[in-house]
């Protein structure tokens, strides 16, 4: 086994507190803009999060701005079919947001004075963000793989990522080189390397299966959840390649 390959939020960072307010801010900023204001509620962005393959938070955003306007949103993230994308909600409810403008109301909320096109003046929520991943156990891990990221944040966003962990990655994609599930992302950085990917979402787990069933693999999946998160799953890796201590008695 060659490479260990993250995705970034909810697995090396704690974007709880950045970019699901974010969706919530900028959704919320659009109800009021269709005179339907209502308060998105965090779970619902969590849950829809998780079962859905949507490549990032701008379609998230989108979908939810659509299920609120729909009714009953709640209901409506609870019938939405695992795995499915913004596609299967566009098809239900049109193309009826401006997403050029959507994207300028998020990064306005998420990125603050880092984002010369903001379109008000905000402290970036990306400063709410924490490490999640011990970074000598990433250093150890080192020792034995290639290390590697594939994510849904553009290279600016990826700066910041690695500030706030405290370590650069030489080895990422980003969302500049495509959208995660598509699989040729993960050939790109492993060419046919044999590996790990680590995630936290079922778009993430879809991404890997896509990988697998394209170029024939079998290239190993690890989901992140409230049992089990990234510092244990490596220990868990780490158990398996460390070299065991020898004895300075016997030679």
């Amino acid at each position: 086994m060659s490479w260990i390959v993250f995705d970034v939020d909810g697995v090396l960072i704690d974007t709880s507190k950045s970019f699901d307010l974010t969706i919530k801010l900028t959704a919320e900023h659009f109800l009021k803009r269709f005179d339907k204001f209502s308060e998105v509620e965090l779970r619902l962005i969590r849950k829809l999060r998780v079962k859905g393959s949507f490549g990032d938070d701008f379609k998230i955003t989108e979908a939810l701005i659509n299920f609120y306007l729909g009714g009953n949103a709640e209901e409506l993230v609870n019938e939405f079919k695992v795995g499915e994308g913004i596609e299967a909600i566009r098809r239900d409810f049109g193309e009826n947001l401006d997403n050029n403008f959507l994207i300028r109301v998020f990064n306005t909320f998420y990125l603050g004075e880092e984002y010369k096109k903001r379109i008000f003046n905000f402290d970036g929520l990306w400063k709410m963000e924490k490490r999640i991943i011990d970074v000598d156990l990433l250093e150890e891990l080192r020792k034995y793989f290639k290390i590697g990221v594939i994510t849904g944040r553009d290279k600016r966003e990826m700066a910041l990522a690695e500030k706030i962990i405290g370590m650069s990655c030489e080895n990422k994609i980003t969302r500049e080189d495509g959208e995660k599930p598509d699989p040729s992302l993960l050939y790109l950085l492993v060419k046919e390397e044999s590996g790990i990917y680590i995630g936290d979402t079922v778009n993430d787990k879809i991404f890997v299966l896509n990988y697998n069933e394209k170029y024939h693999k079998n290239f190993g999946f690890y989901m992140v959840n409230r049992s089990m998160n990234v510092n244990s799953i490596i220990k868990n890796i780490l158990l398996r390649f460390r070299k065991p201590h020898t004895n300075a008695r016997h030679k």
